[in-house]
């Protein structure tokens, strides 16, 4: 055994569990640990990056809470996954929010629909616009079911 491969993309996902059910020592520690576990290079790994970036902005660290997400999109913009991608730029949108900053969260959020959008991701895209409504109120309409 020992296969240990995807053991940072599961503790980036499960860090992100966490935090939604608002246990944010557990989330940082386990968005940690997968970060230090994850190749260089790993695109799944920025969901850990994410969840920590959404542990700071929790915790009031909004600067650093923006940094540490857009530091993952720079390094995701060198790749072709729109899905992971897509996440980030909505954990953006989550932490400007947060940060009082409506205008730069409707651009992130708008720019998560979107790639959610060519990814075919119509689940992740209605929680986009459930959480940013103006997303879709500034003149896009929602493609239909």
């Amino acid at each position: 055994m020992g296969e240990r491969g995807y053991r940072s993309t599961v503790l980036a996902m499960l860090a992100r569990a966490v935090y939604g059910q608002g246990r944010l020592a557990e989330a940082e520690r386990l968005a940690r640990e997968g970060q230090a576990d994850s190749p260089e290079g790993d695109v799944w790994g920025s969901l850990g990056t994410g969840a920590l970036a959404l542990v700071q902005a929790s915790r009031g660290e909004y600067e650093q809470a923006e940094a540490t997400t857009r530091d993952a999109i720079a390094q995701l913009e060198q790749t072709d996954s729109l899905e992971v991608r897509a996440v980030i730029y909505a954990d953006l949108a989550e932490v400007l929010l947060a940060a009082g900053r409506d205008d730069d969260a409707l651009r992130a959020a708008e720019l998560s629909l979107d790639l959610f959008e060519q990814k075919g991701n119509v689940a992740s895209a209605a929680r986009v616009r459930r959480l940013f409504p103006a997303a879709t109120a500034s003149g896009r309409a929602a493609p239909a079911p």
